[in-house]
């Protein structure tokens, strides 16, 4: 893998030939409140790149991602929900046994 060559202008680098916008941790949970509507803490967005689950990289002493890299991100996270569950349903044996011992208690009582 290439290192992040730093560009003139800042905030954009050249990954593999091609230039990209860098986004610092803070400017990465920005833009997640601009997509979705809430802003992450930016300690939540330093987590998911020390987890491996959002691409970082590295100039000099911090850390950067891109926007496709948040766009990834998220996407991972609309797929990775459950589909809802549905009630459990009572089982048989178990709502005849309640019959049996309340007809049982009945029957002592009267």
């Amino acid at each position: 893998m290439h290192s992040p060559q730093i560009g003139r202008m800042p905030g954009i680098v050249s990954v593999n030939g091609s230039r990209t916008e860098t986004l610092s941790v803070s400017a990465a949970a920005a833009y997640i409140h601009e997509l979705k509507g809430h802003r992450p803490n930016p300690a939540t967005v330093f987590r998911w790149m020390q987890q491996g689950r959002l691409h970082s990289f590295h100039i000099g002493r911090r850390k950067f991602t891109t926007r496709a890299a948040i766009q990834q991100l998220l996407e991972s996270f609309n797929a990775a929900k459950p589909a809802p569950q549905a009630e459990p349903q009572p089982r048989a044996d178990v709502a005849e046994a309640g019959e049996a011992a309340a007809a049982r208690i009945a029957g002592l009582e009267g």
